[in-house]
């Protein structure tokens, strides 16, 4: 039953107040009400916040311990050895019907197609370093006070007066009149710088030999102007040697380049027997120059012929598979995408039948890997149901050869276990 407040009559005054006073209490009681309430909700919220938090946790638990892998990936590093070993192969070019899979290893003879290219090689090589040596030239007037004509012969000598004394003699035969002079060319005996000389006196050291020995003194020459030309200078010009050397190191190039020349040439998927390139010289000689010919470089080219066989990579890679598993083995296997093929090129031997068929035989030499043999629908079966370490553990029981620990990957990486599907399991063997 609710309270029923009972005012007494008061005066005017004292009644305002006493309302004032109750209404302060009555404000404060509903603030002590909403006080009351907004306690109680926050600590509800605050256990709710709690409350969902550790569902949340708990359930993420329960979800990684019992989450699979959708897909999983196992690498293992199988140990790797190398092999290596020699077969004889010939390769014919009268190999019209040939069918890879009736292929004999005792006695293998795989298709081969003629190849043949022309190319043009130029160079530039320096020119020899050569001396120009060139004589002095010049006019004698020759006198004579002989009461007779006076022959000298073709090659008479002149001595100067200067200082050291220099050689001259005459180009051709002349007569000096009696009692009078003429003009005769000469030429230094020897070149060089030094017999240009100035103006001066000669005399010809050959008259002392004839009578009267007064004709000595009474011919003699002199020179009124200086001799000129003569030098020794250090020029480059195309000597015959060069050439003989531009030959040999350009056929050497033409040689290195003709391999390349051959492999351009060649059909995608052939494989050139580059051994047994032949080379053959179609032109060679100097680019607009000549022997002599003075200047500081020369151009040197050679036209050549390659010739060679070719055969098909798919041939020749098929016959060098079968070496390798017949060779290896049982339990062995070798890795497909890591063998090699070289001719040994000694070995090389041509023939060539009445009919112009041409047969190489050849060594070749294959090398490549192998591997003890990796179970891998059994490795798929170990590694379903399992979790990253027990699946290792397993691997390394069965195969303790390879090199190191295999690495489980899981999709999504939280996965705490693979699947029971080996469709999704991928085993990776690693060579590296």
């Amino acid at each position: 039953m609710a309270k029923t407040k009972i005012y007494d009559i008061v005066p005017p005054k004292q009644r305002s107040k006493y309302f004032k006073e109750e209404k302060m209490e009555e404000k404060k009681e509903i603030i002590t009400r909403k006080s009351s309430r907004y306690n109680t909700s926050r600590r509800f919220s605050k256990r709710n916040i709690f409350l969902g938090i550790a569902i949340i946790v708990l359930g993420l638990i329960i979800y990684w311990n019992f989450s699979v892998a959708h897909n999983i990936v196992v690498e293992i590093w199988p140990s790797v050895f190398p092999v290596d070993f020699t077969a004889t192969v010939s390769f014919s070019t009268g190999q019209a019907d040939f069918d890879l899979t009736k292929i004999e290893l005792s006695n293998p003879v795989l298709p081969a197609e003629f190849l043949e290219a022309e190319k043009t090689f130029k160079k530039e090589f320096p020119a020899s370093v050569s001396e120009s040596e060139e004589k002095a030239t010049g006019v004698i007037r020759v006198f004579s006070k002989a009461s007779r004509n006076i022959t000298l012969v073709e090659g008479t000598r002149f001595l100067s007066s200067s200082e050291p004394t220099l050689q001259f003699h005459t180009l051709k035969r002349i007569t000096v009149p009696a009692d009078g002079n003429i003009d005769v060319p000469v030429i230094a005996s020897e070149s060089g710088e030094e017999y240009n000389i100035e103006p001066c006196s000669f005399s010809i050291p050959g008259l002392r030999n004839y009578s009267p020995p007064q004709l000595y003194y009474d011919v003699f020459g002199k020179s009124s102007k200086k001799m000129t030309g003569g030098s020794t200078n250090a020029i480059k010009k195309i000597r015959q040697e060069d050439i003989d050397s531009a030959s040999k190191q350009i056929l050497k190039i033409a040689e290195q380049e003709a391999v390349n020349l051959m492999e351009t040439r060649a059909s995608d998927g052939y494989r050139i027997l580059d051994k047994s390139i032949k080379l053959e010289v179609l032109k060679e000689g100097l680019c607009d120059t000549s022997i002599g010919q003075q200047t500081d470089n020369f151009n040197y080219e050679i036209t050549i012929k390659a010739t060679t066989l070719v055969v098909k990579s798919e041939y020749l890679n098929t016959l060098a598979q079968k070496y390798l598993l017949a060779s290896v083995p049982a339990n062995k296997n070798f890795q497909e995408d890591n063998f090699k093929i070289e001719f040994l090129p000694s070995t090389f031997a041509t023939e060539t039948d009445e009919r112009g068929e041409i047969t190489i035989s050849a060594d070749i030499s294959i090398s490549s890997s192998i591997y003890s043999q990796i179970d891998i629908q059994s490795l798929k079966e170990i590694a379903k149901n399992r979790d990253k370490k027990n699946i290792s553990r397993y691997i390394i029981e069965i195969y303790p050869e390879i090199r190191k620990r295999p690495r489980v990957l899981f999709s999504p990486f939280w996965a705490r276990k693979s699947g029971d599907n080996s469709e999704n399991i991928k085993i990776k063997l690693n060579f590296d």
